[in-house]
């Protein structure tokens, strides 16, 4: 006898044809045959502008830390894995969030939960400022260093993976107190492998997916074909305080991640390196230790850990739409512009300013209503120029 167990059984004759059961019976956990999520899921969607994802992040980690989440297990074991859409993403959001928990870390007002909801709903546990506390989980890695860390978060040496896909399906991981879906799955079958992470064999847990508001029509399409997700699952209210991008400390971490990705691709940092506030420190001179420093004729630099451009909601839409306005621009301006099709977000726009284009300067040369005299090319040209409309005036004399 065999006995198949599986979250998204699929109908596929060919597929069931290649397991060679014979006379096989279907089971399902929900009347319809849907797909249905467990009693003991609580899942919630939330939204909040693109730049201001990693600090949310931050912040649900931190109540997840801190015991705030209902039903949630003991904190000294709860963990959390975050599923991002590549690879690419999800190596930018580790590196970013292991420079924010290392600069805040040294910052005042990171630790000051004592006065006040607001510096609580800042504050960050210090096991999530401890070294290694956040981790990749990659192809960046190899098969060592990959069973190592897995073993690692098992023992809850590690609290939090970020990963792509990779560990959706096929690893059992006792409890996982949260799941986390940086942008919101395109594909039921998707959300639900990743969300069967927690709330395994009776646990309790939570899952959380950002929903850009762009694409709030298609998930709740997606989420109606289950048997139950989309009845159970609940709008999250995320502070205000918890997306504040003014910070100091996450300005400083901004800036570490763009030197950091530089120096990876020059070869001087490897990929699978964990960041500490040591290695902060060589990336940035030995000047990164004192996070909140910053000069006051340096502004740290805008990045976006998005990837995606479907992912980002209007405030993607809004920068493309002024991409498009500056490439359209340059185009009427003749410029041969290289970078048009350039979509990473860690890459500054270029500052340089159109070349005027010769042919419009003599366009515009005959139009000239004021009667401004040429741009000179050569002295003969210009000699014969003046010769000729001197002798045009003569003649009209």
């Amino acid at each position: 006898q065999k006995l198949l167990l599986s979250a998204t059984m699929t109908w596929n004759p060919q597929k069931l044809a290649m397991l060679k059961l014979r006379r096989p019976i279907f089971f399902f956990s929900s009347e319809t045959g849907k797909y249905a999520t467990p009693a003991q899921l609580r899942q919630f969607h939330l939204q909040c502008k693109p730049s201001a994802k990693p600090l949310a992040v931050l912040f649900l980690l931190s109540s997840m830390l801190r015991g705030e989440l209902e039903g949630a297990p003991d904190v000294d074991r709860a963990r959390a894995i975050v599923f991002c859409t590549s690879i690419d993403q999800a190596h930018r959001l580790s590196r970013l969030l292991q420079a924010a928990t290392a600069l805040a870390g040294t910052n005042d007002d990171a630790d000051a939960p004592e006065d006040g909801g607001e510096a609580k709903v800042l504050s960050m546990p210090s096991v999530l400022r401890s070294p290694g506390a956040i981790a990749e989980f990659s192809s960046y890695l190899t098969r060592k260093q990959r069973t190592a860390l897995m073993n690692k978060f098992r023992k809850a040496e590690v609290r939090c993976l970020i990963c792509s896909d990779v560990v959706a399906r096929g690893i059992d991981i006792p409890e996982v107190s949260l799941v986390l879906n940086y942008s919101a799955p395109s594909q039921l079958q998707t959300y639900i492998h990743r969300i069967g992470r927690t709330a395994r064999a009776g646990r309790a847990g939570h899952t959380f997916t950002f929903v850009a508001r762009s694409e709030r029509t298609r998930f709740e399409a997606m989420l109606r074909e289950s048997a139950d997700s989309w009845q159970r699952i609940r709008a999250y209210p995320l502070p205000q305080e918890a997306q504040d991008i003014a910070r100091p400390w996450y300005k400083q971490a901004l800036t570490m991640l763009q030197r950091c990705i530089a120096k990876e691709e020059k070869g001087q940092l490897s990929v699978s390196q964990v960041l500490t506030s040591e290695i902060l420190a060589e990336v940035d001179g030995g000047d990164s230790a004192r996070t909140g420093e910053t000069s006051a004729n340096s502004k740290p630099e805008p990045l976006c850990v998005e990837v995606e451009a479907a992912e980002v909601g209007e405030a993607a839409e809004a920068a493309e739409a002024v991409e498009a306005a500056e490439a359209a621009a340059v185009v009427e301006a003749g410029e041969d512009d290289d970078n048009d099709e350039e979509q990473e977000e860690l890459e500054l726009p270029s500052e340089a300013e159109p070349e005027p284009d010769a042919d419009n300067d003599e366009d515009e040369e005959h139009d000239d209503a004021e009667g401004q005299p040429p741009v000179e090319v050569n002295s003969g040209t210009a000699k014969r120029e003046g010769a000729k409309a001197a002798s045009g005036a003569e003649g009209s004399a």
